[in-house]
């Protein structure tokens, strides 16, 4: 498969979802929601298998939400995805890490960190672990650590189920 036949593929799932009838328009319709890590290969809306970092995406103007593998999400829609993941990966290797901003919107997003959450990981984003007190490093890593599950235990079946989408 070409680029060019994976972004004619994925243009061809997307736009059926869009308002736009066209691929540069409906592009400028879709944000991310979410992303997290399929226990299990999956394919993408480009036909494209096996891939296991999926990216929920949300139609800003009719409410539609479908998933796509993270490489095409930075190829062709232009989302940073890809920047979420390696902040996963990151804090998967050492949860004393910092999550940047992009991922700190999209946990607040799901509503999965509070307010004051927000400010924390916001106010502590520049620092490094050793200039961090012991509680505040012991509520990173708990951030952390549940952001790891959030991106692992993620199961969108049951989120269509709540009636989250």
């Amino acid at each position: 498969m070409t680029q060019q036949s994976n972004n004619e593929r994925l243009s061809a799932g997307i736009i059926p979802l869009s308002v736009a009838k066209t691929w540069d328009e409906a592009k400028l319709e879709w944000t991310l929601q979410w992303v997290w890590l399929s226990d299990k290969y999956m394919t993408c809306l480009c036909e494209h298998y096996p891939i296991v970092e999926i990216c929920e995406l949300r139609n800003s103007l009719n409410g539609a939400v479908t998933e796509v593998g993270n490489v095409c999400v930075n190829k062709f829609l232009r989302l940073e995805s890809n920047q979420v993941f390696r902040e996963i990966k990151r804090i998967a290797a050492d949860a004393t890490k910092p999550l940047g901003l992009l991922t700190i919107e999209l946990l607040h997003r799901r509503k999965l960190i509070t307010e004051w959450e927000i400010g924390f990981l916001v106010d502590t984003s520049t620092k490094r672990a050793i200039s961090l007190s012991q509680r505040q490093l012991a509520k990173r890593i708990e951030l952390n650590q549940r952001t790891l599950r959030s991106v692992r235990d993620y199961n969108p079946s049951l989120q269509i189920a709540e009636g989250e989408r």
